[in-house]
């Protein structure tokens, strides 16, 4: 085996073994840019024709797959105590108007609240989302 082929070996060794211990997906592409260089440096010295092939799986590799890859990655994301609190139910403590935030209970908690519609101290509220700190609401129907 020629140095030059045994050098992209061993970067894809390398790559391979950073890959499969941080499952980060940050060296899979250079490893698959290293292999086709490989490849490419069993028929041609030219290195400069391998670091053209690298560079250009490498990068074409890299834009190809990472839209996927960073969709599913956020597919995996496990929600946070915040990010549960959409659906959840509480009850107004502090009017709450179109000018200004009001409080409501959820969960044990007080929340600065916001909402699309006047709501009344006492009435339950759905909340929808939250938005920086605030919980936006919505009055609960009556169904």
């Amino acid at each position: 085996m020629e140095s030059i082929t045994l050098m992209w070996l061993i970067i894809v060794v390398v790559a391979l073994l950073i890959e499969a211990t941080t499952f980060a997906l940050v060296s899979i592409w250079i490893a698959l840019g290293a292999l086709c260089a490989m490849f490419v440096s069993m028929f041609t010295d030219s290195i400069m024709i391998q670091l053209v092939v690298f560079v250009v799986v490498t990068i074409a590799s890299l834009l190809g797959t990472r839209p996927f890859v960073k969709k599913f990655l956020n597919m995996k994301k496990e929600k946070t105590n915040l990010d549960g609190m959409a659906g959840k139910e509480g009850i107004v403590l502090e009017d709450i108007t179109d000018k200004k935030p009001g409080y409501v209970k959820s969960e044990g908690k007080m929340w600065t609240a916001i909402s699309d519609e006047e709501i009344k101290e006492g009435e339950k509220v759905k909340v929808l989302e939250i938005q920086g700190v605030k919980l936006k609401v919505e009055r609960m129907s009556d169904k």
